[in-house]
């Protein structure tokens, strides 16, 4: 019983780093490796972030962040322009056995232009479980587009959209972006040297190509 326990915690864990690294970390390294500085006929600002510049949004990630760790559907609903996403918690529920919260949280925003509508990178500490036997808190990174509506801010989380998904690919190209996703990796590699367990799990998403 204890050995299919264990396995099952590493299954877990391998399921929710999946999830982490796929949406946050790696999936921007993949563009990093073939962007540079951003080109002449962005829609997104090209010159340097801004840090904690409105506090309408850094509620909102932060409200979001919060629910997302507390797996709290209720919450999530309001503060998305399609709420219908969390119709199926289960891949949220399961980050939430895991992942325990955010700290530390910092939003670093860039324009889009002729738009109040804002790309808003959240990066913080994540808070490990004790089930995941992580002791450290590395730290995490998560892109919005953030859309100014007639009821304030909300996080566009309508991937399908080509609009935002164009925008959100050229912010990527931003050499400031790429400095503050670099800064994460720094502290992502710092983590995997001190903490036995967290490099486990590392190495096996490293492993699946991810």
């Amino acid at each position: 019983m204890a050995l299919f326990l264990g396995w099952l915690v590493f299954v877990l864990l391998a399921l929710v780093f999946y999830f982490y690294f796929s949406d946050g970390f790696a999936s921007f390294v993949k563009k990093w490796k073939n962007n540079k500085a951003s080109s002449d006929a962005s829609n997104v600002s090209e010159g340097m972030y801004e840090v904690n510049a409105y506090p309408d949004i850094n509620e909102l990630i932060t409200a979001y962040l919060e629910a997302e760790a507390a797996c709290d559907k209720e919450a999530l609903v309001t503060l998305v322009t399609k709420p219908e996403e969390f119709s199926d918690m289960e891949k949220y529920t399961a980050k939430a056995k895991l992942i325990a919260g955010y700290e530390n949280i910092i939003c670093y925003t860039l324009q889009i232009k002729g738009s109040e509508d804002k790309i808003a990178y959240a990066v913080a500490n994540m808070k490990m479980t004790e089930a995941s036997g992580i002791k450290c808190s590395p730290l995490n990174v998560n892109c919005y587009y953030v859309r100014r509506t007639d009821k304030g801010y909300l996080i566009d989380n309508n991937a399908a959209d080509a609009d935002v998904k164009a925008c959100i690919d050229e912010a990527y190209k931003n050499s400031h972006i790429q400095e503050l996703y670099k800064s994460v990796n720094d502290d992502i590699e710092a983590c995997v040297q001190k903490d036995e367990q967290f490099a486990k799990f590392y190495s096996k998403i490293q492993e699946s190509g991810q």
